[in-house]
């Protein structure tokens, strides 16, 4: 009844827009098609599923790769995730060897170990165990001489203070470490050594109780006082 009285042509367009949008109403939305070769003349807003490259495709102004789970996607632009980044396994790669770099703004909390190689030897490594530890030096058995830099002055300098390890037997703890620094002070007046030498005499031309004219003296602070301990030669 509802096609009485209209022009021909009239009820053929309404008969088929009734049917075109019928078909909308029980369509799958966002459907994209696979194709094994990108559409040569896709239009703005065309979306597909390349089977060969494994990408999900659209046409912006240019053809863009979604990102698509199961498979590497590259991103050629900055990517923001404001609810968070979370690798469950794998590896977070910024760039290639000795290239590239990976960049946080903000607070970072990495629950594991992390470890720095160079040449794939490990040179620094931060452990999450119990009571937290930090290694410095190749951990493959060759020579090094690791340090660590502190700045404090107000003026760009290489370091203020460095603290430097080197050499080693072998066995554990008999390697050197050296302090590079202007001053060292003790915030406590208790010092304790490993090894104190008993030894009676203090030098070769000296005994305890009389000992010759030291050659210099060091200069330590305690409790607010300057105080001088003399040395000799051994």
């Amino acid at each position: 009844m509802a096609y009485i009285n209209q022009p021909p042509d009239l009820r053929t367009i309404q008969s088929d827009m009734d049917s075109r949008v019928r078909k909308l109403e029980t369509a799958v939305r966002f459907t994209a098609p696979s194709v094994t070769t990108d559409p040569v003349n896709a239009r703005t807003g065309d979306i597909w599923y390349n089977t060969v490259s494994n990408k999900l495709k659209s046409l912006l102004t240019t053809v863009v790769e979604l990102v698509t789970t199961g498979v590497a996607n590259t991103f050629t632009a900055l990517q923001t995730f404001t609810a968070g980044l979370t690798v469950s396994s794998g590896t977070l790669t910024s760039g290639t060897t000795n290239t590239g770099t990976l960049g946080v703004t903000g607070n970072a909390t990495i629950d594991g170990n992390i470890t720095g190689q160079v040449g794939g030897v490990t040179v620094i490594a931060m452990s999450n165990n119990a009571n937290g530890s930090i290694e410095l030096g190749k951990v493959n058995g060759t020579g090094t001489t690791p340090f660590i830099d502190f700045h404090a002055g107000a003026t760009a300098t290489d370091y203020d203070v460095r603290l430097i390890a080197s050499g080693g037997t072998g066995i554990t703890g008999q390697g050197t470490l050296q302090m590079e620094g202007g001053r060292f002070n003790l915030s406590t007046a208790n010092v304790n050594l490993a090894s104190i030498s008993t030894a009676l005499t203090v030098g070769a031309a000296g005994t305890a109780t009389t000992p010759p004219l030291p050659l210099g003296y060091i200069i330590i602070e305690i409790g607010g006082t300057q105080r001088k301990i003399p040395f000799y030669n051994v």
